[in-house]
């Protein structure tokens, strides 16, 4: 491949999005974790807020890339027990591979699919964070439902990935599908942060590659 038709030499001179200052809303401090995908016929983009106690996922919608309107939240903390009860922040939505294609989704078995991580503690990024799927049927991408447990965790990796696991790219490829997740080994001070990867045929079932981290 030409390296030249993969190169972006030009900059947008503004951001597109920034946290929104309104006390009480999911994005209040900032925005984060931005995945842009086309859908309908429009640009959309999933993004997390930080509101000063975690992350919460949304979506904007757009015509030109450059002007973005807010439509929704659409993962929404949850103040019961669970492990994603106190963040929840969607990086990725199952979709076309192809580097020059346009992005768009790609359902498996009837469904889009969503992966996301969640820290266990208030504040900012606060402790071991694990890994997670949601589903859609709503061609609106409105409603999601989440796997209950999470499919990744800390705790069964290795040390370089103790200190959580994050920023989680799903694909799909000839029938099987691939996690790639970035990991460090503590949680405070001077940690290292690395890229693992995940495989398996169900996405309930997940194995990590033999030769983790793959990008170190």
């Amino acid at each position: 491949m030409d390296i030249a038709s993969c190169l972006t030499p030009y900059k947008w001179k503004k951001p597109v999005l920034v946290g929104s200052g309104v006390q009480g809303a999911f994005d209040y401090h900032a925005v984060d974790c931005p995945f842009v995908f086309r859908h309908k016929g429009r640009f959309y983009m999933m993004y997390v807020g930080f509101d000063g106690s975690g992350y919460q996922t949304a979506l904007a919608i757009s015509d030109d890339l450059l002007i973005w309107k807010h439509l929704s939240t659409i993962l929404r903390r949850d103040n019961g027990p669970d492990w994603d009860s106190k963040n929840i922040a969607g990086t990725w939505i199952m979709r076309d591979n192809d580097m020059h294609g346009q992005g768009t989704l790609k359902k498996w078995n009837g469904k889009y699919w969503l992966a996301y991580h969640s820290y266990p503690g208030d504040g900012y990024e606060e402790g071991s964070a694990k890994i997670g799927l949601a589903w859609t049927e709503d061609e609106s991408l409105l409603e999601w439902t989440r796997v209950k447990e999470p499919i990744l965790v800390p705790e069964d990796g290795d040390s370089w990935e103790r200190g959580g696991l994050y920023k989680e790219c799903l694909l799909e490829h000839e029938g099987s599908f691939y996690l790639f997740y970035n990991a460090k080994d503590r949680n405070h001070g001077r940690w290292v942060e690395q890229t693992g990867l995940a495989t398996s045929t169900d996405l309930v079932h997940w194995k990590r590659h033999g030769h983790n981290p793959v990008i170190r």
